[in-house]
């Protein structure tokens, strides 16, 4: 639809909420209409090879995931019908062997145009119920005029013409019109709509305007008919099938399916992911992690690199090391470390193009993850988060750039507080975050500037945003429907790219371990002289699942290491959330989250696609610690609802729960008591009844479990 009428709104919006495959009312609530694609301009992310590459895995993930919680929602159901791979996914993400995802069908584009039409376009009378139903728009504008002009109503006057804001949808994604699909069996073609008394649809019905009999409102979805009819000797149920009649004007019956990630253009880091690669992979890792291994001198270095012809490669590293040498002296520590980091990732890169052969081995615990990590949920798998956590610290958290984040401990002069002025109270400003950071546990609190965000709709389904619903007490599947095609038969991917603010939380190793050991967690073998927690995290994780099944029922799981560590981070991710929201003016719905459980850190940032109004750093700059004492204020740690799920453990919308699409775990895996302490979340099986909050740890006011 390129000629039609286009929707001025934000490319967010039409990215999501008015994607095409939308039904909506414009302000004033006149007219329903379905949003269609219309000109599309090519994003310039579709020439990064590697944004397509996480753009492809995650769709992955998400395909397979949607694919294997359809298909078994009713295992526990085996006396209803099979399922069927269409009944599931959309065709052109169905293969000979099962769900399949070939990102050459797909096109980034930006959502700069999306047109509109009047959809569905079904009138009624509202003097006497009679329907009347256009076939297209071509045909509306053909007849609609001699069709306003008959007299045939009541007292033969003419019928009040009013588009009908009810039509049948389905969970395959059909929609159809509210009108009978059929002609009656006495011939007749026209019918009257009677409404009940009782405003619930089932008791609505179709009269015949020839023969006066009456009809239920009952529609059969020709998708899944058509479907079940390729399958011979398989007997379906009827409701299967049963469409459902629906308001556009009161219930959502479109669902865009959503992506953010934080994008990258290093191939080499990508590589490092791919199978075959799993050995560098575990080297990387065991560096990152503070694994010991033989010292490599600079001699060596520079010896190895003069050998492959590459000489020229030292002299930037032994610069690093000079600079942090410099800095060390000087006892500016932090920018030390910063330099000290990067030449280590440039040794890094020498090791892994093969120019300087590690004195490590790899370590075969971390190497037997790294071939495991293949089945595990993409979200939550700890070695890809780690490296994604690396590269934020190579681009965003290094002192060699000042102007890409600030530490909130000493900051620039365009986001300190406007009191912290002045030798002595800037010495008091630094005392005092010192002592808040201690109290919650933090070991460094950064504002990153700029951090890419990316953020994509790919499809939609209906009736609900998750793979299977029940229907009259039986499990039905939800089919993810892709959008409509666009040129040469590609399939468009609606991607935003912005570059938002953030804040980057860090929480002390030392307080980790202890709070873990509080609640009777432990660690498997002690830490070696910088060595670091993630190790431990990555050699002890299992996969979380993408959907969290194993922690949505009671006493399903024990506690341990990963899911405790996850559950802290999280938590205080949504804390931090809740208190961005409240001082900043942003709404819970435009932030988002990442969590870095394997380096115990988080990133909260601006997601909207919008201007950034600076917003977050104004935050700081006008409240400054206020902001921290605040997560820490208890009535911050307590449920706004009552005392429900500070008695059992959990989270509520008016807790610490946000918008899913915010939360990056579904609102799962989370509980205040992970903070202030409590009852233990619903799914931990452990035998304590307490969970030990974190800042009863932090602050030594912790009891036992």
């Amino acid at each position: 639809m390129s000629n039609g009428p286009v929707m001025q709104r934000s490319r967010t919006q039409l990215a999501t909420s008015y994607a095409p495959g939308s039904y909506f009312t414009f302000e004033g609530g006149k007219g329903c209409f379905l949003s269609v694609p219309s000109g599309l301009s090519p994003s310039p992310l579709d020439n990064i090879p590697a944004v397509r590459q996480q753009i492809a895995e995650q769709l992955r993930e998400f395909v397979n995931s949607w694919h294997e919680r359809g298909m078994g929602c009713r295992f526990e159901s085996p006396e209803l019908p099979p399922i069927h791979l269409e009944q599931i996914l959309d065709r052109s993400l169905i293969s000979r062997d099962g769900p399949r995802i070939d990102i050459d069908i797909f096109r980034l584009v930006e959502p700069s145009r999306v047109g509109y039409v009047p959809a569905p376009l079904n009138f009624h009378c509202s003097r006497c119920g009679l329907l009347h139903f256009y076939q297209s728009v071509d045909d509306f504008a053909r007849y609609h005029v001699s069709i306003e002009s008959k007299t045939d109503c009541k007292d033969g006057a003419q019928h009040r013409w009013r588009q009908l804001d009810v039509f049948f949808y389905h969970w395959s994604g059909s929609v159809e019109p509210l009108h009978p699909a059929h002609n009656c069996l006495c011939g007749g073609k026209e019918y009257r709509l009677h409404k009940s008394m009782t405003g619930v649809f089932s008791d609505w019905k179709f009269e015949c305007t020839s023969c006066g009999s009456f009809t239920n409102l009952i529609r059969r979805d020709t998708v899944t008919r058509d479907i079940f009819s390729q399958y011979s000797g398989v007997v379906h149920t009827g409701d299967e099938t049963t469409m459902l009649p629906v308001s556009y004007r009161s219930s959502a019956v479109h669902y865009p399916q959503i992506e953010r990630f934080i994008p990258h253009n290093d191939l080499d880091m990508v590589s490092k992911l791919q199978p075959g690669q799993e050995e560098g992979l575990t080297l990387l890792l065991m560096s990152i992690y503070g694994y010991p291994n033989k010292p490599l001198d600079d001699a060596m270095i520079k010896a190895a690199l003069d050998s492959k012809g590459k000489g020229s490669l030292f002299m930037p590293y032994a610069t690093m090391k000079m600079e942090a040498e410099g800095c060390r002296v000087n006892g500016n520590i932090d920018a030390a470390e910063a330099y000290d980091s990067s030449a280590k990732s440039l040794l890094e890169g020498f090791v892994s193009m093969g120019l300087v052969e590690s004195a490590a081995e790899p370590d075969p615990f971390l190497n037997s993850q790294c071939f495991a990590r293949r089945e595990y949920a993409r979200r939550y798998d700890p070695i890809r988060l780690s490296l994604e956590h690396a590269m934020i610290e190579k681009k965003h958290l290094s002192a060699v750039d000042p102007r890409s984040h600030a530490d909130l401990n000493s900051p620039p002069d365009d986001i300190r507080p406007e009191w912290a002025v002045g030798p002595n109270v800037l010495a008091a400003y630094k005392a005092e975050m010192e002592a808040t950071c201690g109290i919650l546990g933090i070991k460094k609190i950064c504002l990153i500037r700029e951090l890419d965000i990316v953020q994509y709709s790919f499809g939609f389904s209906r009736v609900k945003h998750v793979p299977a619903f029940d229907f009259k007490n039986k499990p039905m599947p939800v089919r993810l429907n892709l959008y409509p095609h666009i040129e040469q038969g590609r399939r468009p991917i609606y991607t935003l790219n912005k570059k938002n603010e953030a804040i980057y939380v860090k929480l002390d190793q030392e307080q980790v371990i202890r709070w873990l050991e509080a609640n009777n967690v432990t660690i498997g073998e002690p830490l070696e002289p910088g060595q670091k927690l993630g190790t431990r995290y990555i050699r002890q994780y299992r996969d979380f699942g993408y959907y969290l099944d194993a922690y949505r029922k009671k006493n399903s799981t024990h506690r341990n290491l990963c899911n405790m560590v996850y559950l802290l981070l999280h938590t205080m991710a949504h804390q931090l959330i809740h208190v961005t929201a409240e001082f900043s003016g942003l709404e819970q719905g435009s932030l988002g989250e990442c969590v870095y459980p394997a380096d115990l850190s988080f990133v909260v940032y601006r997601s909207a696609l919008t201007p950034d109004l600076g917003n977050i750093s104004s935050m700081w700059r006008n409240f400054g610690i206020s902001i921290l004492r605040q997560i820490h204020y208890p009535q911050m740690l307590q449920c706004g609802s009552g005392t429900l799920c500070d008695q059992r453990g959990g989270a509520c919308p008016g807790c610490i729960m946000v918008p899913e699409v915010v939360c990056l775990a579904w609102n799962d895996l989370l509980s205040r008591s992970a903070l202030a302490g409590g009852s233990k979340a619903h799914w931990d099986s452990s035998p304590f009844k307490k969970l030990v909050g974190f800042f009863e740890v932090t602050t030594g006011t912790a009891g036992t479990p």
